[in-house]
């Protein structure tokens, strides 16, 4: 009697092959066919044709380890373990012994023995030196870690995840007392220093390195070279529509996720914040009355970019320049009055010698003379008079980076992206350098900037009703700037000349430029209209909004502010001290190209 030991079925003769190609248990026992499609009976057979086998024997084995390991893994811990260092046994194991050997479940961290063993061997060595420069920016990396993440949180983002984000948060707490480290100083300035020594700008998207890594990935991804234009904006919005039903910010999950991130960031006492009124004070009074060559500007009109204190400053009084109808050109000297309260040692951490030589020495590195008066200063107003009638007498400060020798051979008006053009309209322009461009023209004489012109979409929604040509196809030049050593005659209608030429050939589809003259800065469009610029007429009336920190903020930004936060806009500008200044209309100029 034979029996087969496979699907125990008995036989009187030997089992045959004609058994075999019909018993379900047995056919199950073959094995699968080799790589290179041999197929045998038994594993002892096909044992015996792998150890000959070419394709069989050049297979990666590595790959073959890896796959091994993880079938292994899912079938003892089941399918979300396929990393040794996921087993919740042998985590357990490990920290268990890190902590008795170590002191620390962690041996990098602070309470570990090992920890300034560490530190004493890197220091003064770059950490990074022997990784890539950016290893996360390899797509492949990028599909894995979000494959990672998709298969064990369901999300994208680790940030996505409540617990990773508490986590997160308690984590930067505990470290740097604040759950959010960008709003401390000193690890603000660690960020600018490492820009600086990168990029060597402060700011990374002022850096030509990055812009133009920019503009290549946006070609390569929407086939141009900045996201707001046009075509790719429509689509931006097109997914919105498809994924929210509307615009983002405009549904009701944006509109949550917006009013949770305001909440976060300003749910901030205001106490102690002094708040800018366009009405003097007692203190800016006094010195007002001492000298009838001052301007007050303390309420916010005119600001100066300051290198030294990486931001603008806004001074309580300048003498005004040689030209009555645009007083804010070449400010040479200002002066600051100083309440013992607001600027002594324990809200500045300086003592007051140290604090006035950095204010001064910060306007004298863009050619600004500073005189400061303090408030005890001010009871005795013979000696103000006095200092301040010195101080007009006074030469002014003559800096070598000031001014541009304009005899030197120039490479004509070009089309500009230098990280320099930042830093000159922060210092020479009286709004700074403002929004995002769409492009930059720039003329240069001996290597240094004589003029900068920066064009944008136009952000009012009126401007292509008046005008009659659609938002996509009109430019607003938002920033002309002529260096003050450059202001000759004919210098700037010159210049703006050769700008509209270039940017015809730049911008094909752009039908319209629109600029406007504001008379809040002694701008009445004399420059527009000897370009044989169109005057338009003037806008409507208009306001800003001034901040307790001396900074203007958009009425529309407050507007969206207060809607996010449901409350009326003179309601919300009150909550945050936000005082409501008028302004006068603006010329509007438009020229067709």
């Amino acid at each position: 009697m034979h029996i087969c030991t496979y699907c125990g079925s008995k036989f009187k003769n030997p089992i045959t092959s004609g058994h075999t190609r019909v018993c379900p248990e047995y056919s199950s026992k073959i094995p699968p066919a080799c790589l290179c499609d041999h197929e045998s009976t038994s594993l002892t057979q096909m044992k015996i044709h792998r150890k000959n086998c070419i394709i069989w024997n050049s297979r990666d084995k590595n790959v073959i380890r890896l796959q091994r390991m993880i079938k292994t893994l899912k079938s003892k811990y089941g399918n979300n373990i396929t990393n040794p260092i996921h087993i919740p046994e042998s985590n357990n194991k490990k920290s268990s012994t890190m902590l008795e050997r170590y002191g620390a479940t962690n041996i990098f961290s602070r309470e570990s023995s090992l920890f300034n063993k560490v530190q004493s061997y890197w220091e003064g060595k770059d950490r990074t030196q022997h990784l890539p420069k950016n290893n996360f920016a390899n797509i492949e990396i990028k599909e894995k870690i979000k494959k990672y993440w998709l298969d064990n949180y369901g999300v994208e983002n680790p940030s996505q995840v409540f617990e990773i984000r508490e986590k997160q948060l308690n984590t930067n707490l505990e470290r740097y007392g604040d759950i959010c480290p960008l709003r401390l100083q000193s690890i603000r300035n660690k960020c600018r220093d490492t820009n600086v020594k990168r990029f060597g700008v402060y700011d990374p998207s002022q850096s030509s390195e990055i812009m133009d890594k920019i503009r290549k990935t946006n070609l390569i991804r929407y086939g141009v070279e900045w996201t707001t234009l046009g075509v790719s904006r429509e689509k931006q919005y097109a997914s919105q529509c498809e994924k929210y039903g509307t615009r983002f910010f405009a549904s009701e999950i944006g509109k949550e996720t917006l009013r949770k991130s305001r909440l976060e960031s300003e749910n901030i006492p205001k106490d102690g914040i002094r708040k800018r009124l366009k009405n003097l004070n007692k203190l800016e009074q006094k010195v007002q009355d001492a000298s009838d060559d001052l301007m007050y500007v303390g309420h916010g009109i005119f600001w100066k970019y300051l290198p030294a204190l990486m931001g603008s400053k806004n001074p309580d009084f300048v003498i005004p320049g040689s030209d009555p109808e645009h007083p804010f050109r070449n400010i040479k000297k200002v002066v600051e009055a100083l309440g013992i309260y607001w600027h002594g040692s324990e809200r500045t951490g300086l003592q007051r010698d140290e604090y006035e030589s950095q204010l001064i020495s910060a306007y004298s590195d863009i050619g600004i003379s500073c005189l400061i008066i303090w408030e005890d200063e001010v009871k005795k107003s013979l000696s103000i008079c006095d200092k301040i009638k010195l101080f007009i007498e006074s030469p002014e400060i003559i800096d070598k980076n000031e001014y541009v020798n304009m005899n030197d051979e120039s490479s004509g008006v070009i089309r500009d992206s230098n990280s320099d053009i930042f830093t000159f309209l922060q210092t020479h322009h009286y709004s700074g350098f403002g929004r995002n461009s769409i492009v930059t023209y720039s003329i240069r004489y001996g290597g240094k900037l004589a003029a900068v012109a920066k064009f944008s979409y136009p952000i009012r929604q009126t401007i292509s009703d008046s005008i009659g040509v659609e938002s996509r196809y009109i430019l607003e030049l938002d920033r002309l700037c002529i260096h003050p050593s450059c202001h000759i005659k004919n210098m700037a209608s010159w210049f703006l000349s050769r700008v509209v030429k270039l940017l015809r050939k730049d911008f094909k589809y752009v039908r319209k430029l629109v600029s406007f003259a504001d008379p809040e800065a002694g701008h009445v469009g004399t420059i527009y209209a000897a370009s044989n610029w169109e005057n338009h007429g003037f806008t409507s009336y208009s306001y800003f909004y001034m901040l307790p920190s001396g900074m203007k903020m958009n009425k529309k930004t407050l507007f969206n502010k207060s809607k996010t936060s449901g409350m009326k806009e003179r309601e919300y500008a009150k909550s945050i001290g936000a005082v409501r200044i008028s302004t006068r209309p603006k010329s509007k100029f438009v020229l067709s190209i």
